[in-house]
């Protein structure tokens, strides 16, 4: 396998989505459309950064699963995750169903997460309130089970269209939508009562050529699109549409594994549990919600935690609810440069949180600022005994080392500090 260096995977600084297309490629198309056409974007520069590989030459998936041919698809594929990750993506998403036969292994080769459209779109489903999901896919889907086994890792009942009726899906797939013609609705409509008639309530397009049938003909909400749900997700992975404080916490162990993996988001106690006490934590709390009743609640867990921790934010009210309701907690103050980094703060918001003009309010222990010049605030909180903190430092920005000389300590990513303490 190629090897990809730290400094290949984080030339970019914000997320940059890598779809692995051309399997096939009005589907793939489709998909690049449909994200484009869904994101909230009121000029060029707010759309999502994209890389598409459209390698149309892969080996059939299907093919190979079901042994008609030994032409295997996976090192074709695993050489396209290296190119788009070197072309900068920092997350993948594949845009074939039946791919996702390949799913382990591409994961494991690859160094960005990989997201795994048939896991993800089972959860969609059962979040729906389905409680048996109709395939419809290629025989090369269904005999790899990828539907199968993410529904059962779910306690999702499911069934698959019978022999005659999976033949005419196939037939769909192959000889009408990859030639790129009208689908016979009567071949489609025979296996969707095939699974009406086993008791499903729901039926998944398992395949990205069937979400065609779905555009085109204008499908109701009997079917869940697999390509709809990977454009969610892949806008999610991101930053679009993604405030975790909008979900209960049933819908985010539900509905947002971490990148199609079993994975989910953990419980702060449940962290606490697996640390045991034996690593100190730094928990930054975001802006959202009632933030003084974040601050109370987590301020409770905090104090069961059996070893040493702090708490910053860029929000100035957290910080200064720690200083004046637990002054024992270690607090720190994040900021950047705001102007550039969240206009729609306005002007005089910006010069406050950038120069750290709260702190006389605040008195956090240290001040965290982004890697880059640092106004005279923020230098003379330092010299009045805050600590400096500098994130994030990364290969691209001149790495751990160089911070080191500039702060008393780091935020790191993909490099690792010297020992200083």
């Amino acid at each position: 396998m190629a090897q990809i260096t730290p400094e290949q995977t984080t030339k970019a600084i914000h997320p940059v989505l890598g779809i692995m297309g051309g399997l096939g490629p009005a589907a793939s198309c489709y998909l690049y459309q449909m994200i484009t056409d869904h994101t909230p974007a009121q000029k060029d520069q707010d759309h999502i950064d994209i890389v598409i590989s459209s390698r149309a030459s892969t080996p059939d998936r299907t093919a190979f699963i079901v042994g008609k041919s030994k032409d295997d698809p996976f090192d074709v594929m695993e050489q396209d995750g290296i190119s788009l990750v070197r072309y900068g993506a920092t997350v993948l998403a594949i845009a074939c169903n039946t791919a996702h036969y390949f799913y382990d292994r591409l994961a494991a080769a690859l160094p960005v997460p990989v997201l795994n459209m048939p896991r993800l779109t089972a959860a969609d489903a059962k979040a729906a309130g389905c409680h048996k999901l109709g395939i419809l896919a290629t025989d090369g889907t269904l005999l790899a089970e990828t539907y199968q086994i993410a529904c059962r890792d779910i306690g999702l009942e499911w069934a698959a269209p019978g022999e005659q009726a999976q033949k005419g899906i196939m037939s769909i797939i192959y000889d009408e939508i990859k030639q790129g013609k009208r689908v016979d609705m009567q071949l489609f409509n025979a296996a969707v009562d095939d699974l009406y008639a086993q008791g499903c309530d729901m039926a998944v397009l398992g395949c990205t050529e069937l979400s065609l049938v779905k555009r085109d003909e204008h499908l109701g909400p009997f079917f869940i699109d697999s390509t709809e749900v990977l454009c969610k997700h892949a806008m999610r992975a991101c930053g679009v549409d993604a405030r975790v404080d909008a979900f209960t916490f049933d819908e985010l162990a539900a509905r947002m594994r971490l990148f199609g993996t079993a994975e989910r988001i953990p419980l702060l106690t449940e962290a606490f549990d697996a640390l045991g006490g034996r690593a100190p934590l730094i928990v930054e709390l975001k802006t959202g919600g009632d933030r003084y009743a974040l601050c109370a609640r987590t301020l409770k867990l905090l104090r069961s935690y059996g070893g040493p921790y702090c708490v910053e934010s860029f929000d100035p009210y957290i910080v200064r609810w720690f200083y004046r309701n637990a002054p024992d907690v270690m607090r720190g103050q994040l900021a950047e440069q705001m102007r550039r980094s969240r206009p729609s703060l306005g002007l005089v918001r910006s010069l406050l949180l950038s120069r750290t003009l709260t702190n006389c309010l605040t008195r956090p222990h240290f001040v965290a600022y982004r890697v880059g010049p640092l106004p005279w605030p923020v230098r003379l909180c330092a010299a009045l005994g805050a600590l400096l903190v500098g994130w994030t430092a990364r290969p691209d920005n001149g790495g751990a080392e160089a911070a080191m000389r500039a702060y008393g300590a780091v935020i790191f990513e993909h490099c690792r500090p010297p020992a200083r303490y």
